[in-house]
């Protein structure tokens, strides 16, 4: 709502379109390996505001929030090395990455809800 909560807004929705426009319009590796990055810088955004967001909710949550973000960030690398083919059973791994990032962001919400 308040500090950078609208300049953090449009980043995102303008990362969102960004990603809609080169899926409908572009074709290619390249623009995979550009939507991934996308949506990291998507995910990440709340980082442009870290002072404050730690400010609105408890230590703890902050941090289950944050080790959530690293989950799912570590998950890319078993993500793009199954996309490339190159380690067996990359794709289960990248599950489990996903898996305990979705954890820590349940935690991190029931602990800020309650």
């Amino acid at each position: 709502r308040a500090g950078n909560g609208i300049p953090i807004m449009a980043v995102v929705w303008s990362l969102a379109l960004l990603g809609i426009l080169s899926e409908v319009f572009l074709s290619g590796r390249a623009v995979k390996v550009g939507q991934l990055v996308i949506y990291l810088g998507m995910g990440w955004a709340c980082s442009f505001d870290m002072t404050g967001l730690r400010l609105a909710i408890s230590a703890v949550a902050f941090y289950w929030l944050l080790a959530g973000g690293l989950a799912y960030t570590g998950g890319v690398v078993f993500y793009v090395l199954d996309k490339m083919g190159k380690l067996s059973h990359a794709h289960g791994i990248w599950h489990l990455f996903v898996l305990a990032g979705s954890i820590c962001h349940f935690v991190s919400i029931i602990g800020y809800v309650r």
